[in-house]
């Protein structure tokens, strides 16, 4: 291990060490993300056609099973490299931490390449190192649409929450079956942060967005096409409820024929707001998991937590002024980029307060959006024991809180007059309504239910929890 002099130039055989056995961990995580890692359809395929009556959660435990077997690997990995730091000099947990932190931005970076137009090569990667390569794996026979075992974790994430087979509880911050079982909480990302730490978690929220940020883009070029060949069908609609404070001549009518003119409209609608809603769902129990990890790490990390709040705000405060490269000149030279990973990584911010992209306004958007809230209200019902809209029959496939989300997150990349305006619209539904159907008879005035239809008791919950995450 002394160091060596050849040709003017000095050998140190222990570097030498050090990059042999990064490249050997580098191959055994890699490895063991990649074969242990592979999860397997809730659904009925053609490989394995047979579907149980609890395929879900026979799916959560396939998933708790597989994700446990490789934290353990990984586990292994880390305890053997710490034990053997005394003969090799290398720091083993920092350099198990920090080649786990490297593979998953790298394949994170390749799975992400499926929604940019600007694609990363592997050999262009900043992750990727001549010296300790990444290696890369063919995507599964399985889940051929994915590169690598990001994007299936994802995948898997998605599969179990679908808004067409559970319910979603805001206070439990988890997923549900119709009968009560869990399919979907803080248990099974807590699992992931054990086995790929903070970094996967990290990743799997940035996947998420690249997947907002397309369905969003979609949509908005659907929309496009839409307005071009019904610009005057929406035109009209938006002048027969002018101005929203005045309840429309005939409301039944008017509502009756506005949504049986939109209903071809209101399928793309139904798409992007289901799969935002649920991204961004998903989205905020990551970020909720990296907060309780904070929490629980202690004194040390709740003080980092404050410190980069504090950072952020002073940055913002500073931006706003005009004298963020005075700030930045005055920070140590932190950049801006490594204070938001900070904060991602600690569980800072909403998601909801995203910004995924800049577009023109979209002519008719607000009273379509209105018109889809209230002719979906049928097919929603209130729930006590979740205290949410929850879909009224087992085939309807939406769900009330990922609706919220999703729709609470398109409006919120246009100007706010977009919210008002539809929050404007519904509630002038609901005072038509209310006001057509008013009893005439103090008789009638007893009866069940008051005089307010279960629609627009469903539309006013909704656009209640809508209005407190729009404004």
């Amino acid at each position: 291990m002394n160091v060596l002099s050849a040709g003017g130039m000095e050998i140190r055989p222990i570097d030498l060490v050090h990059v042999g056995i990064r490249k050997e961990l580098v191959e055994h995580i890699s490895a063991s993300l990649h074969h242990g890692l592979r999860y397997h359809s809730p659904e009925p395929t053609l490989r394995s056609p047979k579907k149980t009556k609890n395929a879900r959660l026979d799916f959560l435990t396939s998933m708790t099973e597989t994700i446990v077997a490789v934290s353990g690997r990984l586990r292994s990995l880390r305890d053997a490299l710490s034990f053997s730091q005394e003969y090799t000099g290398m720091a083993g947990s920092s350099t198990f931490d920090r080649e786990l932190q490297r593979i998953i931005a790298f394949n994170v970076e390749q799975e992400a390449n499926k929604y940019l137009q600007h694609k990363v090569h592997a050999a262009n990667s900043k992750f990727q190192s001549e010296d300790v390569p990444i290696p890369r794996y063919a995507p599964t026979e399985q889940e051929p649409l994915y590169e690598n075992f990001m994007g299936r974790t994802m995948s898997a994430l998605l599969q179990l929450s679908e808004p067409q087979k559970t319910i979603y509880s805001l206070e439990r911050s988890a997923w549900f079956l119709a009968d009560g079982g869990t399919v979907l909480g803080r248990r099974t990302i807590s699992l992931i942060r054990e086995s790929m730490g903070v970094q996967g978690l990290i990743g799997i929220e940035k996947l998420l967005s690249f997947r907002i940020l397309n369905e969003l883009q979609r949509f908005v070029k659907s929309y496009r096409a839409v307005v071009k060949s019904h610009g005057v069908l929406l035109e009209q609609l938006r002048d027969g409820i002018f101005p929203e404070w005045k309840p429309p001549v005939e409301p039944e009518p008017y509502y009756e024929n506005a949504i049986k003119k939109t209903s071809k409209l209101m399928n793309p609608i139904v798409i992007c707001l289901r799969r935002v809603g649920q991204a961004q769902l998903l989205r905020r129990l990551i970020r909720n998991e990296l907060q309780m990890g904070v929490e629980g790490e202690g004194r040390d990390h709740r003080g980092l937590r404050t410190a980069v709040n504090g950072l952020s705000m002073a940055l913002v405060t500073s931006s706003s002024v005009g004298q963020e490269k005075a700030f930045l000149d005055t920070a140590s030279g932190l950049a801006w980029e490594n204070i938001t990973d900070t904060f991602s990584s600690i569980g800072g911010g909403d998601p909801l307060s995203t910004m995924f992209l800049e577009t023109d306004p979209l002519e008719g958007l607000p009273i379509l959006l209105a018109l889809f809230v209230i002719g979906h209200a049928s097919e929603l019902m209130y729930d006590e024991d979740f205290g949410a809209l929850i879909r009224a029959k087992k085939e309807f496939a939406i769900d009330g809180w990922p609706c919220v989300y999703g729709m609470a997150t398109l409006l919120r990349q246009f100007h706010s007059s977009y919210s008002e305006s539809v929050i404007s619209y519904i509630g002038q539904y609901a005072r038509a309504t209310v006001m057509e159907n008013e009893p005439s008879s103090a008789s009638a005035k007893k009866m069940e239910g008051g005089s307010i239809p279960p629609n627009v008791r469903n539309v006013t919950i909704f656009v209640a929890q809508l209005k407190d995450r729009v404004i």
